[in-house]
């Protein structure tokens, strides 16, 4: 009898923990669905334009993972794009005091700070660079930087070094450019 007993509490006790785990899934999986279907939104808005839409759908993701680096990165390229700097400047920071290295949100910085504080925007651009040699857009946006401040041959050596990891479009328009400016017109051809 004192058996049965032991196996009656042991059957109730793993179909309570059964039934918690389904919950557990159920919840968890419904989140999933709801953050994927406010990023859907936020990307779709993103692509046309509207930011301060992706903006809403992003944070609205965020609320359901509040721990999501992504998110905090989404949501600082969002605010870059809205001008509003200082926050985006937040949710970058707030990826790298998690993640230092992470070029995303390096590169996100250089972003923000493009317009504020070029020098800073420069060091943010080297650091994604240094945290990934192999990021051709960092290299391509750091040569972007060289460029606003006029350091022309810093700037084309960034993108022959991101078309010698990748070769793209961009990166043969930013060289273009760069050689017509030192009148070096056959290069800027080509």
């Amino acid at each position: 009898e004192a058996h049965l007993s032991k196996i009656e509490d042991l059957e109730h006790r793993m179909g309570q923990e059964h039934r918690e785990l389904l919950d557990k899934l159920s919840s968890e999986s419904r989140i999933a669905m709801e953050v994927s279907s406010n990023l859907s939104i936020s990307n779709l808005a993103y692509s046309q334009g509207n930011y301060n839409k992706a903006l809403e759908f992003t944070k609205k993701a965020l609320s359901l993972q509040p721990q999501s680096m992504k998110l905090f990165s989404q949501i600082g390229r969002t605010c870059t794009e809205l001008g509003d700097f200082q926050a985006a400047l937040d949710a970058f920071q707030k990826v790298l005091v998690a993640e230092p290295k992470n070029t995303e949100a390096l590169r996100g910085m250089a972003g923000a700070y493009r317009y504020v504080d070029p020098d800073k925007s420069i060091d943010f651009a080297q650091r994604a660079v240094d945290a990934d040699s192999s990021d051709y857009r960092a290299l391509d946006y750091l040569g972007v930087l060289y460029g606003d401040k006029m350091r022309i041959d810093e700037a084309i050596n960034a993108h022959l070094r991101a078309r010698a990891v990748r070769r793209r479009p961009e990166t043969e328009f930013f060289l273009s450019l760069l050689y017509a400016h030192q009148k070096r017109i056959e290069q800027a051809k080509s």
